[in-house]
């Protein structure tokens, strides 16, 4: 279950990446 919930929060992480993306902010921003 634990991993799960792991692999969820990565897939959120680069959502949110990606949307700073769409914003223009730089690709390496860290994630927060």
């Amino acid at each position: 279950a634990g991993e799960t919930v792991f692999r969820i929060g990565r897939l959120e992480a680069r959502a949110g990446v990606a949307g700073l993306r769409i914003e223009g902010l730089p690709a390496d921003w860290p994630a927060g």
